[in-house]
C-alpha cells in the first residue's frame, strides 16, 4: 500500500529540453519514489512460496507414481488375494501367448506370427481352441442353478458348449 500511496504523491513535469527556449523545470517540488523493497518481498514472497510447494508436490507425486507403476509390473502381490487363509491354496504360474501381430514391410501387411507348439486361444472356433480356454479358465466361471438364473433368464443365455448358466 505504502509503493501506491508514494506513486499518487508523484508530481510529473515536462523534460527540459536544450531547444526549447523556456527555463528548466523547477525540480524543487518533484518527489522522487522511494521503492520499499520490503513492501516488494511482501508482494512476491506468496507467489514464491506457493510455486515451491507446487513444485514439491508435484515431484512427490511423480515419483510415487513411477513407484507404484513398476512395483505392480514387477511384483506378483499386487495381484494376490487378501484373504490370507487362502493364500496356501491358490497357485500362480506364468503363460506366454503367442500370435502377435507384425508387420510385413515387404508386402505392406499385417500378419499373426503364430507358435504352433503352444495352445492357440485367437482364430476361427474350433475345438482346440475352446478346450485351450477351458484350460486357461479352469472353472472360473462358476455354474449357477436354473433357479438361481430365473430372476435373470429372459436375458440370459446358457453357455453353449455346457449348457449351464455362468456368473461372471
Amino acid at each position: 500500500m505504502a509503493v501506491i500511496n508514494s506513486l499518487k504523491e508523484q508530481l510529473y513535469q515536462p523534460i527540459h529540453s536544450e531547444d526549447t527556449e523556456s527555463e528548466p523545470p523547477d525540480t524543487s517540488r518533484l518527489i522522487v519514489p522511494k521503492i520499499c523493497q520490503k513492501s516488494h518481498l511482501r508482494l512476491v514472497a506468496p507467489w514464491i512460496a506457493s510455486t515451491f510447494s507446487l513444485a514439491l508436490i508435484t515431484g512427490y507425486l511423480l515419483f510415487q507414481q513411477y513407484n507404484s507403476s513398476t512395483y505392480l509390473a514387477t511384483s506378483l502381490s499386487a495381484f494376490r488375494t487378501d484373504l490370507h487363509d487362502a493364500h496356501p491354496y491358490i497357485s500362480y504360474e506364468e503363460r506366454v501367448f503367442s500370435g502377435k501381430l507384425a508387420f510385413d514391410e515387404e508386402i505392406g501387411k499385417v500378419y499373426r506370427d503364430i507358435d504352433l507348439s503352444a495352445p492357440q486361444y485367437f482364430g476361427l472356433p474350433s475345438p482346440e481352441i475352446d478346450d485351450a480356454w477351458a484350460d486357461l479358465m479352469r472353472g472360473e466361471f462358476v455354474r449357477m442353478t436354473d433357479e438361481e438364473a430365473a430372476p435373470y433368464t429372459p436375458g440370459l443365455n446358457k453357455a453353449p458348449h455346457s449348457d449351464y448358466y455362468h456368473f461372471e
